[in-house]
C-alpha cells in the first residue's frame, strides 16, 4: 500500500508541473487560491483578508508616492542635463559667429538687404 501512494504522489506531482522542471509561478497564484480560500471560510477569517488587502493597497498607495516622487526628480536631473547640452553648441555658435564678424565686418546696407529678405523669405514660407 505504501508504494501505490508513492506511486500516486509522483503523478499527482508530474500533473502539476512539479516534476517536470518547470519552475512553479509567482506567488501570486498561491496568495490567490489562498484568497479564494479565505473568501470561502467564516467570518473572522474574512476579516483576515480584508485587512490583508487593506494592508496591501496602503502599501501601493505609499509606493505610488515614493516612485512620483523618484520620477519627478529624475525628470528635473534629465531636463538640466539637456539644458546643458544645449547650452554648449549655443555658445560655440556665437563664439563662431563673433569670430566671422571679426573677419567680414557686416556692412549697414548689406544687414539691412539681408534682414527684408529674410522676413519676406519667412513671410512665403508661412504662407502670409
Amino acid at each position: 500500500m505504501p508504494n501505490r501512494h508513492f506511486l500516486w504522489r509522483n503523478a499527482s506531482s508530474f500533473v502539476s508541473g512539479e516534476g517536470s522542471g518547470k519552475k512553479k509561478e509567482n506567488s501570486t497564484v498561491y496568495k490567490r487560491e489562498e484568497v479564494l480560500n479565505l473568501m470561502n471560510s467564516s467570518l473572522p477569517e474574512k476579516e483576515k483578508l480584508l485587512s490583508m488587502l487593506t494592508e496591501i493597497y496602503d502599501q501601493l498607495e505609499e509606493l505610488e508616492i515614493v516612485l512620483e516622487a523618484s520620477f519627478s526628480d529624475l525628470r528635473i536631473q534629465m531636463n538640466h542635463e539637456e539644458q546643458k547640452k544645449l547650452l554648449e553648441p549655443v555658445h560655440r555658435l556665437s563664439m563662431l559667429e563673433m569670430q566671422l564678424d571679426k573677419i567680414n565686418p557686416p556692412s549697414h546696407e548689406s544687414t539691412a538687404d539681408h534682414s527684408s529678405s529674410v522676413t519676406r523669405a519667412l513671410k512665403l514660407e508661412m504662407g502670409f
